[in-house]
């Protein structure tokens, strides 16, 4: 997740590596750093054990059992119970972040939804969205539901922030971004 202020990204939720900041499928997001001190000491893992348990063992497989947040939506073979915490430890980090942002930025213009979870669950962009109402941030139910094609404005017209959904093509930014390096200018 990231902060943008006048075309320039100024905070960005991933660290050193990407166990901070927002849970992912193996990843917990941000934590207290003493734990790895706590399971040093006191659980008595190796540095090895530790390393595997925050870079493969956490994140959605942990909270749920299931390491992939798309399977965790789309499969009849999850239970509900474990959906709806992997989706909630989600949409409160994710309601963090876009809380501590706005108080960096000030006022922002939008905030834009991407990638494969942000595009593909109408019910984390609402749930993640539901208690900064208070903010002026409004989504219209209608238009979180309906399908798109590149991108949607999701906001109501009332809305003090505009809410967007935006697909995003991280694979072809990559390999156009290696290609300008490798390729030298003629």
């Amino acid at each position: 997740m990231s902060a943008i202020k006048d075309g320039v990204s100024i905070d960005c939720s991933a660290g050193l590596t990407p166990t901070s900041g927002v849970i992912m499928g193996t990843n917990p997001g941000s934590v207290d750093a003493s734990v790895i001190f706590h399971m040093l000491r006191n659980i008595g893992l190796k540095w090895k054990e530790v390393e595997s348990v925050f870079s493969d063992n956490s994140g959605f497989g942990a909270v749920s059992g299931w390491k992939s947040l798309p399977y965790l939506i789309n499969s009849p073979k999850v239970e509900k119970v474990d959906l709806d915490r992997a989706i909630e430890v989600l949409c409160y980090q994710l309601r963090k972040y876009v809380g501590m942002y706005l108080a960096v930025i000030g006022k922002a213009d939008a905030i834009v939804f991407s990638g494969e979870v942000g595009v593909m669950s109408s019910r984390i962009r609402k749930q993640t969205l539901e208690n900064l109402y208070h903010l002026g941030i409004k989504i219209s139910a209608e238009r979180n539901s309906l399908k798109f094609d590149e991108y949607q404005e999701i906001s109501e017209s009332t809305s003090v922030i505009r809410v967007f959904v935006m697909e995003s093509n991280d694979q072809s930014f990559i390999a156009k971004s290696v290609s300008e390096m490798l390729v030298p200018d003629t």
